[in-house]
């Protein structure tokens, strides 16, 4: 008796464990939000009371001159202070059974998302059904000359290419239950994605403060699943997070990562890329940029070796993509160098999508018309030559997505979605499943 209840208390605690991350994981959206307000306040001081020498090579000058936040500061050189002092990790599988993993993720996911809370009002209701994401990818599958590929094969694709070729791109930022039905769905109609798989997610493992040292609890269970989605025929990658433990854990962010890619490949997975999780704007820094030569911000190229964020630090540049055999970055496919046109096309709530031309070229909506009033596409080469007359021309319904991916290529269309936004559930105990006989869902909400 006493043997089963220690082994009871373990689990529990290793539950509770696991819903404290979830709680801190799914408040990211709103800190993004909190830490996006804060930087229009700090570039309006900095604006207003920089006096930094133009001519200065100090970080807070470089700063004052990007107008980012004062409380921001990139370092020159490595602080080999603050890398001294980062706490020592252990790494342990939680012991936590997949079940229990997916048990919780569907009752958090229920909550956060508001689904079919029948007090709640249509707009309250974040997310959209498996039935919704079948008839979308139906649609724009029924275009033969629409062409899916996964993120790996993006990266070598050929820019003479006269498909309209549509990546699928899933941050799997908390609701892994409901990624095996949908890539059950994409497989069905023939279509490869990418699912990229966040280290620092609930779902993925749990990190546990001990005084001068700390752990990481990886859901070892979970290979299951995530060995499931490459049998399927899908990409498995990498959602980078390294500043997150650094400066939110005080740990090596730069091993965290290597251990996940080693862990990963470990039981069988093929990870050749990552993407970056989070705004800059929320560390200081994109998690790219903990890579060799990948640019702090879109506006602010690499060279730093670290980034102070208030009183917290993290390193940058200290991995190498070649070394650790990784062929790409998600982001690299929206540079000016890539000779293809491309739209991104994200999911952002039920039956919203942001849709923007040349990404990394629309930076502040692009320049005045030469026609009149309205923005046009930075860069006037775009085949699309579009004029933006207002922040309403950046949305789109669901049911414009396909037309917005079958238009005239040669052209690569990126679809973001997380999955979190078709994880609609009638119950906080259901993992979402799809019914090819049901031809509406929606009726139920």
């Amino acid at each position: 008796m006493p043997i089963f209840f220690r082994s009871s208390h373990k689990k529990l605690r290793a539950r509770v464990a696991y819903l404290e991350q979830a709680a801190n994981n799914y408040g990211e959206h709103l800190r993004a939000l909190n830490a996006a307000v804060a930087l229009l306040n700090d570039q309006v001081a900095v604006l207003e009371n920089a006096k930094a020498d133009a001519d200065s090579d100090t970080a807070a000058a470089l700063y004052a001159r990007h107008g980012k936040v004062q409380r921001t500061i990139y370092q020159s050189d490595f602080d080999v202070k603050r890398f001294d002092n980062l706490k020592t990790t252990t790494y342990i599988d939680s012991g936590i059974e997949v079940d229990d993993v997916l048990n919780d993720v569907n009752s958090n996911v229920y909550h956060q998302m508001n689904c079919a809370d029948t007090e709640l009002k249509d707009g309250q209701i974040y997310a959209e059904s498996l039935t919704d994401y079948h008839r979308l990818l139906s649609d724009i599958a029924s275009d033969r000359n629409v062409r899916f590929v996964t993120a790996l094969e993006l990266s070598d694709l050929d820019p003479n290419d006269s498909q309209v070729v549509c990546h699928i791109r899933h941050d799997v930022d908390a609701d892994i239950a409901v990624c095996i039905p949908m890539a059950e769905i994409e497989a069905s109609l023939g279509i490869r994605s990418t699912y990229y798989l966040l280290h620092t997610a609930a779902y993925y493992g749990q990190w546990q403060d001990q005084g001068e040292t700390t752990r990481f609890a990886r859901n070892e269970s979970m290979a299951v699943i995530y060995l499931k989605l490459q049998a399927l025929g899908h990409e498995v990658a990498l959602h980078t997070d390294p500043h997150l433990i650094y400066q939110d854990h005080l740990s090596d962010g730069a091993r965290a990562l290597v251990e996940e890619i080693n862990w990963l490949r470990s039981i069988g997975l093929s990870i050749s890329g990552t993407a970056p999780h989070n705004a800059p704007a929320v560390y200081g820094a994109s998690n790219s940029a903990l890579f060799e030569g990948r640019d702090i911000d879109w506006d602010i190229e690499s060279g730093p070796s670290g980034v102070i964020n208030g009183e917290k630090w993290s390193a940058l540049g200290v991995l190498s993509e070649t070394e650790l055999s990784l062929h790409y970055e998600a982001n690299d496919i929206f540079s000016s160098e890539h000779a293809i046109d491309t739209d991104f096309i994200s999911m952002t709530s039920k039956d919203k999508w942001y849709r923007n031309y040349h990404p990394l070229e629309l930076k502040g909506h692009g320049e005045p018309s030469a026609q009149g009033s309205g923005v046009q596409v930075i860069g006037s080469d775009s085949k699309y030559g579009r004029i933006y007359q207002s922040d309403d021309d950046f949305w789109i319904k669901s049911s414009e997505v396909p037309k917005a991916v079958k238009e005239a290529g040669p052209k690569i269309a990126v679809l973001s979605i997380h999955p979190e936004y078709y994880g609609w559930r009638a119950s906080p105990s259901e993992t979402p499943q799809f019914n090819p006989q049901n031809d509406d869902i929606d009726a139920k909400r």
